[in-house]
């Protein structure tokens, strides 16, 4: 073989290996929030093959919509609670880690003594969840 075609095969493989990694596969009950530039572009919710643009294009977040349940220990007991992701644009934009947020509230008001739910279903709409239950275990490990 020549060098010339060597040449061509190796740039064709680098292209590809470039390109590669900007198809993303959504399953279904799944969102990709994606930005292009450092800016808000779209929302990907429906299931399927999608490519984005190397260099211009990443994706922020990558949620599930599908309800997901979590424990939190406090003290001398656990908080099982179950939230859902009702907008991912809010879920990925309004904080760092929502899900660390939402759990020190959830600390906060049981230390407190008085858990306002309602209170903060209400609060963490704003923040593209859904808090759809909540159980406290009493641990006797002691």
């Amino acid at each position: 073989m020549s060098k010339e075609i060597i040449a061509v095969i190796f740039l064709l493989f680098l292209l590809i290996l470039f390109l590669l990694p900007n198809f993303k596969i959504v399953k279904e009950n799944e969102q990709l929030l994606v930005e292009r530039m450092g800016s808000f572009f779209k929302v990907i919710d429906k299931p399927g093959i999608y490519f984005l643009f190397p260099l211009f294009d990443r994706v922020i977040e990558r949620e599930t919509l599908l309800p997901q349940k979590r424990t939190l220990p406090i003290d001398t007991y656990t908080l099982t609670y179950t939230y859902q992701i009702t907008d991912i644009k809010m879920y990925g934009y309004y904080a760092l880690d929502p899900i660390k947020d939402l759990e020190s509230y959830l600390a906060q008001m049981w230390s407190n003594g008085n858990p306002d739910i309602d209170t903060l279903k209400e609060s963490i709409k704003d923040r593209g969840m859904n808090l759809l239950d909540i159980q406290k275990v009493t641990n006797n490990n002691f």
